[in-house]
């Protein structure tokens, strides 16, 4: 069984800041639920070991990647606001798995930016955004922890947000990707 140690240096690197806006999200399989929604008492404390085998260490890591999703967002996407119909993606993923696809729709002439996070296993996440044909038409392929990739689609669609796990030292990863716009 895996556990992780959750430490105040780590969280003190996260500042908070979102908001909400518009969009749609196609159902893809996978799919999981806005880590906006915290569950009382589930925040990981300073030293608190937290069991990602149980379904509330699994929301507590969730909860951790929404607060480093609001610090990133805030650091990489200013005057883009956070996307509801979009909720958050978060996955528990495995080198082997990926990389993990989530399809959503977006407008014409609207700005995008995706960001994304992982915690404190992994060191290198990508991010490639894919067109309704199938072509890639914005990534960040970077060698970090916060890839973020901007777009403006000349035609509304489903599109493919497809999140590259490079590096994991204890798997699963858990990765998480927001959807913004402006």
């Amino acid at each position: 069984m895996r556990f992780l140690i959750v430490t105040a240096s780590l969280l003190a690197l996260v500042a908070c800041g979102q908001q909400t806006a518009p969009a749609q999200s196609a159902a893809g399989a996978g799919q999981t639920a806005p880590t906006s929604a915290s569950v009382p008492g589930a925040t990981p404390k300073d030293g608190e070991l937290v069991d990602p085998d149980t379904a509330a260490g699994r929301q507590q890591l969730r909860d951790m990647i929404g607060r480093f999703l609001d610090s990133a967002s805030a650091e990489h996407a200013q005057g883009f606001q956070r996307d509801a119909g979009l909720p958050d993606r978060v996955e528990f993923l495995q080198l082997a798995q990926s990389p993990d696809r989530w399809q959503v729709n977006l407008n014409a002439g609207a700005n995008y930016r995706f960001v994304g996070q992982c915690d404190m296993e992994c060191g290198n996440i990508d991010i490639e955004l894919f067109d309704p044909s199938g072509a890639v038409v914005a990534s960040d392929v970077l060698p970090d922890d916060v890839p973020v990739v901007s777009y403006r689609p000349a035609t509304a669609g489903t599109y493919t947000v497809a999140t590259y796990l490079r590096t994991c030292t204890q798997e699963p990863c858990v990765v998480g990707v927001r959807a913004l716009y402006q």
